[in-house]
């Protein structure tokens, strides 16, 4: 078969049928041909996630996030492009022809770590078995008395590390591991060579396909003085600071539930379990790291941190809000336990008031705007003090941004209660302060930044280009830091390639291998590009006066003050929430309509289309970049990739 497995699963898969399977029919909108829904992969409040049948490729025109079925699958599970590839074949029911088969990529770090990980896997049977002996009795009591019954043993693997701690170093060298694996596998105690567990509960800990990675243990003796918990060692395949416990499991659950509990501690995602709590995970500290931070994100949920009620856990969550915040991550917290009468951390919670006071507990969430509020209130009614409001008031200027406009006003009516301080003073100071929705205006820069080296020989398209760039670079709305000339050269020379050339526009628009496309670096171009497409689906070739009809209607509905729902032009819907001003449009426009006169080629280059469609199309396989590398004219470069798709 000429095509790979992954261009005849997406061209098989149906985008729609995917985003349904895991978003729901509910959060699905019909609009025109195609849908649109809440994009899962940022913290999306209005449908701004674009489902193309005809295409049948995904877009968010606000993160940015788009692809095909895999890509989709991909991000929305946080899973390898392969495994994903496998799930789209079970949700929509492909039939794979007989010369293509599913066959498992290797593991390289598997692969490498093989024995380790076998180790590891074989001492988990151990102490599983250990469980059951008259010697693990004791430890069945203890989990009995926590109310962990023998589904939840089995649902988590938990076993019993005999007391004499070279039993398991015998069984697993009768089964030809050598210390040195043993070792590296992080089995053996750091002194002898003897198992560094000894009359413990022992709770494995599996990465997310469910292997073995490492272990946990945990005294069964209150009372004793021996260290209640033994930190397992970092090894090759465990890096404490990648790791979430349970989140094998808890990935199970996150369609459903759409939301991710995360707990100090694995007795406490236990506790959440034999609640009824399935989609919890454990940082195995207070303190989360950067690490962790980017697994939460690519979950795409919404993360309600309940860490232990005690000081080091509140300022565990402290520490993690703004991080994740930055990260656009939409993190709740749930309220603090009062660690008196209800207990510091669910497990205590339930042995006090019950599993479903904790679940009714639970439920409760407040925002991280209200969270550093209810904590420096500590128990009072008000703040008194001018000192403390103006340090709370300082502080909160980091969070407010990141207030809904659902909840901005409901948030700032609280501080004006507990400060005394009217809303409208609240407001006005946040207005002037914020760091995100109002920056201060940036000095200008000493040295304009010139763009004079458009390759082109058409001086009125050069002069018009010029002075396109020239006003985004030095725009006081735009982030020079972010881009080059460079860059802004080969967007600009594209975007009027496609407006004059259907065929430009067909190549740049429509060509995608393994769900990557083409977007440019700035997202103004990106939304005349979509706006061009509008036209392109009635008319062969654009006039300007096409062009100037075009902007006329798009900018009257964008000064229109109408309903998101009523609104036809999704690229408006894209540019009020960007914040993207009708200016830059405009010049956009203006610069297109300067140079749609019949020069087609000579205005970019060939060198430069050539490296564009390397870009758009992504290359993937050897016969595309053996065309585009070929000494043949641009023309039947053309015609050979079309060919090529067919």
């Amino acid at each position: 078969m000429s095509e790979n497995i992954f261009e005849y699963v997406n061209k098989n898969a149906k985008i729609y049928d995917v985003v349904l399977y895991f978003l729901g029919g509910k959060n699905i909108v019909k609009q025109g041909k195609n849908y649109k829904c809440i994009c899962p992969f940022h913290n999306d409040h209005h449908p701004s996630m674009s489902i193309n049948v005809e295409r049948n490729i995904y877009k968010c025109f606000t993160c940015g996030a788009g692809g095909g079925p895999i890509t989709f699958v991909s991000k929305y599970k946080n899973i390898p492009s392969f495994e994903a590839l496998k799930e789209v074949v079970k949700i929509c029911k492909i039939d794979l022809p007989s010369d293509i088969k599913l066959i498992e990529r290797t593991d390289e770090k598997f692969e490498k770590y093989k024995q380790e990980y076998s180790a590891l896997k074989e001492l988990g049977d151990f102490y599983s078995l250990s469980l059951s002996t008259s010697e693990g009795e004791k430890c069945i009591n203890y989990l009995t008395s926590r109310g962990i019954d023998k589904d939840i043993i089995q649902d988590f693997s938990l076993g019993y590390a005999p007391a004499d701690s070279s039993l398991s170093v015998k069984a697993l060298s009768n089964r030809n591991y050598s210390l040195s694996v043993l070792q590296q596998a992080g089995i053996l105690s750091e002194s002898k060579n003897l198992d560094r567990f000894s009359d413990r509960l022992t709770i494995p800990l599996k990465d997310e396909r469910g292997r073995i990675i490492a272990f946990a243990s945990r005294v069964l003796d209150s009372i004793t003085k021996e260290q209640k918990y033994i930190n397992y060692p970092e090894t090759n395949i465990f890096i404490k600071r990648d790791y979430l416990f349970n989140l094998n499991q808890a990935d199970l659950y996150l369609k459903k539930e759409k939301c991710l509990y995360v707990v100090e501690g694995y007795m406490d995602v236990i506790a959440l379990y034999k609640a009824g709590i399935k989609n919890a995970v454990a940082l195995m500290t207070s303190n989360i790291t950067s690490q962790q931070i980017l697994i939460l994100k690519k979950k795409a949920v919404e993360i309600r941190m309940l860490l232990d009620s005690d000081d080091a856990g509140q300022k565990g969550i402290e520490r993690s809000l703004l991080p994740m915040l930055k990260e656009n991550i939409n993190v709740k917290v749930v309220v603090r336990f009062d660690r008196d009468n209800e207990g510091k951390d669910p497990d205590e919670v339930i042995s006090k008031k019950g599993k479903d006071y904790l679940l009714a507990k639970i439920k409760k969430t407040i925002n991280p705007f209200s969270f550093i509020i209810f904590n420096r209130l500590n128990n009072r009614k008000k703040i008194t003090s001018s000192s403390e409001i103006n340090d709370l008031l300082k502080e909160l200027e980091d969070y407010y941004p990141y207030l809904t406009d659902l909840n901005r006003k409901k948030n700032i009516d609280g501080l004006s209660r507990v400060t005394d301080i009217s809303s409208e003073n609240l407001l006005s100071y946040f207005s002037k302060n914020s760091k995100v929705f109002y920056p201060k205006e940036k000095k200008k820069r000493e040295e304009k930044i010139v763009f004079d080296n458009l390759d082109t020989s058409t001086s009125k398209i050069t002069n018009s280009a010029i002075s396109l760039a020239n006003y985004l670079l030095n725009s006081s709305s735009y982030k020079t830091e972010t881009v080059n000339s460079k860059i802004i050269q080969n967007e600009i020379s594209i975007l009027i390639a496609i407006a004059s050339s259907r065929a430009y526009y067909e190549i740049i628009n429509s060509y995608k291998v393994d769900d990557d496309l083409f977007q440019f670096s700035y997202f103004p171009f990106y939304i005349v590009q979509m706006l061009l497409g509008r036209l392109y689906q009635d008319k062969k070739t654009i006039t300007k006066d096409d062009l100037i009809s075009l902007f006329s209607e798009f900018k009257k509905v964008y000064e229109t003050d109408t309903n998101e729902e009523e609104i036809d032009f999704s690229e408006i819907i894209t540019m009020k929430r960007m914040k993207i001003s009708l200016d830059v449009i405009d010049k956009i426009f203006v610069c297109l309509e300067n140079c749609l006169i019949d020069s087609k080629r000579e205005l970019i280059g060939e060198d430069c289309l050539i490296n564009l469609i390397k870009k758009a199309v992504s290359i993937q396989n050897d016969k595309r970049e053996e065309i585009l590398n070929s000494d043949i004219s641009l023309d039947e470069k053309l015609n050979m990739l079309k060919d090529s798709e067919k």
